[in-house]
């Protein structure tokens, strides 16, 4: 799509998008304590020691290591951690936005789209909150304008290769985005398989280099082809239901906080379900498993985070429908009534200021926040500016407490919430986490399930544990705890290429 008509007229409905789009996430930026998991790994880079957590241990804390490395560049470039999340956070919105034109006939559907995106809660929340969502929307917008792009003949070789590099590079963002993007790139390759086949499968092997590098790295460096959060969250074996119970009221938490959200997915499912297209099709099987995949793992306890990159799937969906109510003249206008409407009415629409919740500690019933209210007050834009030379930033009691413990001259702690905190610690001071995600021995360990919520799986620490890391001995008392702690110490501490070290990094992937 090209804007039509002479000079500033034409690209007027381009720069209102935009700046909307810039104005909306800048007011609502934030950053999350989660997000600051990464920065702490992000510092221990820079400083030397290796994209790791704690200093004694090789340990992958992040889920994302495409963002990782996208912040990491950013904060050399800038100098300062939450500035660099920031822009580069704005940077994916503001190139989704714009890379999301291809996806609309008219200037007018896709503001439209932009109105939707501005108006989704889930969306605008987590567009700048340090976390990797804005890429995730980025790369799954390129994947999808690749997908429908022409690709007959001699061109699919070409093609497979810029669709496939997408796909390979979101899963270098996250691997969970598999459940959206795999099925239609499937039916992509099913679609092309009598191109020539020799160039289809080096543009297949090519395309996937991003996602083959990591997990080779993954395995040589930390032991392991997956984050240590997978094993510590994914690998839990929960009493039967109880995460499709969860899921559920993940659901029906977006239902109340945010329906905008769920009826653009539902829209955007129905249209594409029911379509003649088969890509539109595949789409939405994508989308459908997606969802299905956020339900069996209890969602998440932030509000909204999982649906970020299957709204924009679905406003591609509907993009593409031939729906003739979609189609209408009035469409537009019936559209910007509903929208305006909608943002009159929701209590939660993102241009209203952000609420402060004054509960924060408290844990609701379903076990699921909504993130921004906890964490805007202290961690926000003007914040930042505000701050002092030498002012604690964020202003949050956890990193303030990171702070007393970098002052102090204690070597190890055990912490639940280890985000703001670690952060604020000296990067060779030894952080424990309770929920086991920076710590690939008590991933390793049963849940305690009468503490958990989605995320958080709380472990119990051995007898002999903290001795253990304090002296550099094995001090647990467990047999078979013991056991786990030597191979876990090998593959984490041990030299790279040692015969020893890969044998016990078999064991413990074959466990």
């Amino acid at each position: 799509m090209r804007p039509a008509g002479p000079g500033w007229i034409a690209a007027a409905p381009w720069v209102v998008g935009l700046v909307a789009v810039a104005a909306l996430c800048l007011k609502n930026a934030w950053a999350a304590d989660d997000a600051y998991i990464t920065f702490r790994s992000v510092e221990q880079l820079l400083a030397g020691h290796g994209p790791r957590w704690n200093p004694h241990e090789r340990v992958q804390v992040f889920t994302h290591p495409l963002w990782f490395v996208a912040v990491t560049v950013a904060r050399v470039a800038l100098g300062d951690m939450y500035l660099a999340a920031l822009a580069t956070s704005l940077a994916c919105v503001l190139a989704t936005a714009w890379w999301m034109r291809r996806f609309f006939v008219t200037e007018t559907a896709w503001l439209l789209a932009i109105g939707l995106l501005l108006s989704s809660k889930a969306f605008v929340d987590f567009a700048a909150s340090g976390l990797e969502n804005p890429l995730s929307a980025l790369l799954v917008a390129v994947f999808l304008t690749l997908l429908s792009a022409p690709a007959d003949g001699a061109v699919a070789p070409r093609q497979a290769l810029r669709l496939t590099l997408a796909f390979g590079l979101a899963l270098t963002c996250r691997h969970d985005l598999a459940t959206l993007l795999a099925v239609p790139w499937a039916w992509w390759l099913l679609r092309h398989r009598d191109a020539p086949r020799a160039p289809l499968v080096r543009a297949v092997l090519v395309g996937l280099g991003p996602i083959v590098a990591w997990t080779v790295f993954s395995v040589v460096y930390y032991g392991f082809p997956f984050p240590n959060t997978a094993y510590a969250k994914l690998m839990a074996v929960p009493p039967d239901g109880l995460l499709w119970s969860q899921g559920a009221a993940y659901f029906r938490d977006s239902l109340q906080r945010d329906p905008l959200t769920l009826a653009v997915l539902a829209a955007g499912l129905a249209v594409g379900a029911a379509g003649r297209d088969a890509a539109g099709r595949a789409v939405a099987a994508g989308v459908a498993c997606n969802l299905l995949y956020v339900l069996r793992i209890g969602g998440d306890f932030m509000s909204g985070r999982f649906f970020t990159s299957a709204l924009v799937a679905s406003l591609w969906l509907l993009a593409r429908s031939s729906w003739p109510l979609l189609r209408a003249r009035s469409s537009p206008f019936v559209a910007v009534a509903l929208l305006a409407a909608y943002n009159l009415l929701a209590p939660g629409a993102p241009w209203r200021r952000v609420r402060v919740d004054a509960t924060q500690g408290a844990i609701p019933g379903n076990r699921i926040v909504d993130e921004i209210t906890w964490y805007y007050q202290g961690s926000s834009l003007p914040d930042w500016a505000r701050r002092g030379p030498g002012s604690p930033f964020p202003r949050h009691p956890w990193f303030l407490a990171g702070l007393e413990f970098a002052a102090s001259s204690q070597r190890i702690t055990v912490r639940q919430t280890i985000g703001y905190f670690g952060f604020a610690a000296r990067l060779d001071q030894i952080i424990v986490d309770h929920h086991a995600i920076s710590d690939p021995f008590l991933a390793r360990l049963p849940v305690l399930w009468g503490t958990w919520r989605p995320g958080h799986f709380m472990r119990d620490i051995p007898v002999g544990y903290s001795a253990s890391l304090r002296d550099g001995t094995n001090e647990i008392t467990d047999p078979a705890q013991r056991a786990l702690y030597d191979d876990v110490v090998l593959v984490t501490r041990g030299p790279l290429f040692s015969a020893a070290r890969w044998r016990a990094i078999v064991r413990l992937n074959l466990r």
